[in-house]
């Protein structure tokens, strides 16, 4: 709350929505290959094992074709705020095209483990406690999934933060490094709120409309 208050105040109103073509961007792009390739592993078998098999994979693809390179640009974005499209894209370059996939192996570990467990859940509880609503089941399996998986984004986002590839050597290293000089609620409570809320709409929003569609 604070810190949407403190946006309104700089930059008003129009300061949370900062960045949104991005956003729209990377999120219609990695849903769209999620269900697509989960949709292609379906052979695999209709069994909770193979739903979670092929939701890992859906994931963990979808993680690092997409959601690695794009959330890379995202923070430099952020680091040059204020700057214009080129300069992010010249220090992007400044890197290399392997510098766009700092942090990739915490993004698959997360994305993939995430996936595979929303879709290992989902049926069960949207049968059991949600009432059949898609909806409610997407926000309650978001919300088990963020407070699962925000350590290892919390460790995602310090690699992906400019020249982190290159200080932490593992993804160990890094969590080593934040539990020593920020403690360990910081590795396991960073973020989470702001998380729990923008994830468990924006999943309740994917599988209601995935439902819809995909309905009778």
């Amino acid at each position: 709350v604070a810190t949407v208050r403190a946006t309104v105040q700089a930059d008003g109103a129009r300061g949370l929505y900062s960045g949104l073509s991005l956003q729209v961007l990377q999120n219609s792009g990695k849903v769209g290959i999620r269900f697509f390739v989960y949709q292609g592993l379906q052979g695999l078998g209709s069994d909770k094992r193979a739903k979670t098999a092929a939701g890992f994979m859906a994931g963990a693809i979808e993680a690092f074709l997409w959601i690695t390179p794009c959330e890379r640009l995202k923070i430099l974005r952020i680091k040059h705020a204020g700057q214009p499209l080129p300069a992010v894209l010249s220090a992007a370059r400044s890197e290399g095209l392997a510098g766009l996939w700092a942090g990739a192996t915490p993004t698959v570990l997360r994305n993939g483990g995430t996936v595979g467990f929303r879709f290992f859940v989902f049926d069960l509880i949207v049968a059991e406690y949600c009432h059949n609503n898609a909806a409610l089941g997407g926000a309650c399996v978001g919300a088990l999934s963020t407070v699962l998986n925000n350590p290892v984004d919390v460790v995602k986002s310090e690699m992906q933060q400019a020249q982190g590839a290159a200080r932490y050597p593992s993804m160990l290293a890094c969590a080593r490094h934040l539990v020593a000089t920020k403690g360990p609620r910081h590795l396991l409570g960073a973020g989470l709120s702001a998380r729990i809320v923008k994830i468990s709409l924006g999943q309740a929003v994917i599988f209601q409309t995935v439902a819809a569609l995909s309905g009778p």
